[in-house]
């Protein structure tokens, strides 16, 4: 790793029924991370792996394996891959309603704490917890729809943001998962 840049290839690309080999042939190549996303079907469409894909990595490589979580809630999660030995935690900010609390708690377990920015989401979305990150990323697509495999490249933020123009986070949720809460 140089200059701050981590080559992080995704499990999510994986033929899983040759995880083992597949995990190899990324570390021989160059790999800094592993990265696993993760998907509730809530917060996204897709349903995607949990804390147990962790835990195999976990014991396939020591590199440290960064986790993005794309669900609803994410502070539900942050005990069971912190034991599961996840290095790095990302989640959106628009998934909760305590983003501070929700990265201290990350660090208090001993993970890098990040969070991550849909395409059209304000930088001013992190603006106040800014200080608080060890990671930040911009997705390329919005996790909301499907993209049927196509992605867009995020749009370039040049202008200063202000705080004012961030929206309201609202709190994410889907229909079958707010009845299952009630």
């Amino acid at each position: 790793m140089s200059d701050g840049i981590r080559i992080a290839p995704s499990v999510l690309a994986a033929d899983l029924t040759r995880l083992g080999e597949h995990v190899a042939q990324a570390l021989a190549g160059g790999a800094d991370w592993l990265h696993v996303d993760v998907m509730d079907g809530c917060y996204v469409p897709s349903i995607t792996f949990g804390a147990n894909m962790v835990a195999a990595l976990r014991k396939l490589t020591n590199k440290p394996l960064d986790v993005h979580l794309m669900v609803v809630e994410p502070e539900k999660y942050i005990a069971p891959f912190a034991d599961a030995g996840a290095s790095v935690f990302t989640f959106h900010p628009d998934a909760t309603r305590h983003v501070q609390r929700q990265l201290a708690a990350v660090k208090e377990r001993g993970m890098l704490a990040g969070l991550a920015l849909n395409p059209a989401a304000p930088l001013a979305l992190v603006e106040d917890v800014a200080s608080e990150l060890d990671i930040s990323r911009s997705t390329a697509a919005s996790p909301h729809r499907r993209s049927a495999g196509r992605t867009r490249p995020a749009p370039t933020r040049s202008s200063p943001v202000r705080p004012s123009s961030a929206p309201p986070i609202r709190r994410a949720r889907c229909a079958s998962c707010a009845a299952a809460a009630s």
